[in-house]
């Protein structure tokens, strides 16, 4: 490279040649050597930064930065920490040394491609398959740790020995297939997949979510919990950005703070909220398409949840691990030898895996070892197929999941998600696990099928019929504070009035009960009139409103008419709802 023209660079560092009682004088400006050693793409959105590689401490070392604060004396000193020699007194010389090495080296600084997150560029996927070099751009400290979290360490042949065993345990061979999804979805243009597990304390559904997510990389970091914030849950997937989200332990959510329905709402739209920049303009907004793994020993939909929320939540009520006995069936199915820097033998492993809690215990031990061999495995086949797709014109993931997708007669809402998990399912069997094509079929099928059965047999309530039943429910307790007869009072605050067999309950006070018990009251009064269970009246433009006016307590006021049948015996125990056929 060349040196600019009245600068000097040597093993002294650097100096500047400037004209001093008219005599030209060279002023030091760095002790350390400091260049620009290449110029950093960004593929997203072309975006660049500087990569500077400087001495310190005898020792060479590199850093990547934004041009913008290269160029900037302001901007540069906060780079000092990280060993740049750079201070207030020399900012703004040794950003015009950078910025006149840069434009007189233009064509000799290599220009590399940089990414801030993992994932797909075309058809090369961050970390494990790329056609060409390319270098981690990070933003920040725990985006670098997530980043490098993606690596491989350990003994492959002792993880496959435990994901053997584990894929003969259904709802664990779910999350295990669950965690290969998040890459096909791109490639599907299918939508976010939100795949919560929840079950009692003690059913093994943190260990067996570290196993699978143990496909990717590290566990200990990839793993987060839920006691986080919306901006922090945006930024963590926007970095994982094609491969799976793991979040443990619902129940550590603050609800308080942050709801389930925020959760869900936003991490299942794929992309995070628009925010102002302080000074002007908008930040980056970030966008994920990626399964989410969820654990927790209680469901993350309620009576109250939105239709939404079920549509984009698939909940699996079960316990991933099952008992000793299915555990070790047969020595065919039992725990491969296997033997770790702890002195774990094949003796031991027999040991360990007599009962849930210890197998539970192993598969910690074993997903923190070793970890990130069968991502990269998957990777390289769906890269592969992709390309050999290329030369007849067709997406042969897309035509595999048609093909999938035809097996389940099934009318269940979360029956196309079902089709992409059974598809990762099969993938990771013939690429991971070298099954053979027929076999890994079969198989994806029945692990689709059981899932099918597990949605159906705790399938939600309607969200209207949820409020209904409550609305029900509320009336038949407060029995005692409707009016009932012309001129009759209640015995405490009135809540309505009963009439000709008819229930009228004063507006402010369903509003309030259904509020108080989380539901929308705007979306229940609507599916009410939809479903006819409040009758609606026309108004002076022809228009069906769903209030109408009573006389309550000599008061007149705006109700709604239940359609609700009311016993007339007065020791009536409760009001009857009309069944919907």
């Amino acid at each position: 490279m060349l040196v600019p023209e009245g600068w000097s660079v040597n093993d002294h560092g650097i100096t500047h040649l400037e004209i001093m009682f008219g005599e030209p004088r060279p002023v030091p400006i760095s002790a350390e050597l400091l260049f620009v050693s290449a110029k950093l793409v960004n593929v997203d959105d072309g975006t660049e930064k500087l990569e500077i590689t400087f001495r310190r401490n005898g020792r060479y070392k590199k850093l990547i930065a934004p041009r913008a604060d290269m160029l900037n004396k302001n901007a540069v000193i906060k780079y000092a920490d990280d060993g740049i020699p750079v201070s207030s007194n020399n900012a703004g010389k040794l950003t015009h040394f950078i910025y006149e090495f840069e434009a007189v080296n233009s064509k000799a600084i290599p220009i590399r491609r940089s990414i801030r997150r993992a994932g797909w560029i075309g058809n090369e996927f961050y970390p494990y398959s790329l056609k060409n070099g390319i270098a981690a751009q990070t933003d920040g400290s725990e985006t670098e740790r997530i980043l490098a979290a993606l690596e491989s360490s350990g003994s492959e042949e002792a993880w496959m020995s435990f994901a053997e065993t584990l894929r003969t345990m259904p709802f664990a061979r779910a999350l295990l297939a669950a965690s290969f999804v998040s890459p096909l979805l791109e490639k599907l243009q299918h939508r976010v997949i939100y795949f919560h597990i929840w079950y009692s304390s003690k059913s093994g559904k943190t260990a067996a979510l570290k196993f699978a997510i143990s496909v990717w990389g590290a566990p200990k970091v990839l793993v987060s919990k839920y006691f986080s914030t919306i901006v922090g849950m945006e930024r963590w997937a926007g970095t994982l950005k094609h491969l799976p989200y793991a979040m443990d332990e619902l129940q550590t959510l603050n609800q308080k703070k942050l709801s389930v329905n925020d959760i869900v709402y936003t991490l299942g739209n794929g992309s995070g909220k628009t925010r102002g920049r302080i000074g002007s303009g908008l930040q980056k907004v970030e966008t994920w398409r990626i399964c989410i793994l969820s654990t927790g020993e209680q469901p993350m939909a309620t009576d109250s949840s939105m239709d939404g929320v079920n549509t984009r939540l698939m909940e699996i009520y079960a316990a991933p691990l099952t008992t000793a006995n299915d555990i070790i069936s047969s020595s065919d199915t039992a725990v491969k030898n296997y033997e770790d820097d702890n002195g774990i033998s094949s003796a031991d492993a027999m040991i360990v895996t007599d009962g849930v809690d210890t197998f539970a215990q192993q598969l910690h031990q074993v997903s923190e070892e070793n970890y990130g061999f069968a991502g990269e495995k998957f990777i390289r086949f769906v890269v592969g197929k992709l390309e050999n797709g290329e030369d007849g014109g067709c997406n042969p993931i897309k035509a595999d999941y048609k093909r999938i997708r035809a097996e389940f007669n099934s009318s269940n809402i979360h029956t196309d998600d079902i089709a992409v998990l059974a598809l990762a399912d099969y993938y990771a069997s013939i690429a991971v696990f070298d099954i053979e094509e027929p076999v890994a079929f079969e198989e994806a099928i029945m692990l689709g099928n059981q899932l099918l059965g597990n949605l159906e047999a705790n399938k939600p309530q309607d969200f209207t019929e949820s409020a209904w039943q409550f609305v029900c429910g509320w009336v038949s307790s407060n029995r005692a504070q409707f009016v009932t007869g012309k001129e009759g009072f209640a015995v405490s605050t009135a809540l309505g009035k009963i009439e000709d067999k008819r229930v009228f309950v004063i507006v402010r006070e369903l509003n309030d009960a259904l509020e108080n018990a989380g539901y929308s009251v705007r979306k229940c009064i609507k599916g009410f009139q939809e479903h006819r269970y409040i009758e609606s009246f026309p108004n002076a433009d022809g228009i069906m409103r769903s209030q109408t006016g009573r006389r309550i307590q000599g008061i007149y006021t705006k109700v709604y008419a239940l359609n609700l049948e009311i016993e007339e015996k007065k020791d009536s125990e409760a009001a009857l709802c009309e069944e919907d056929d």
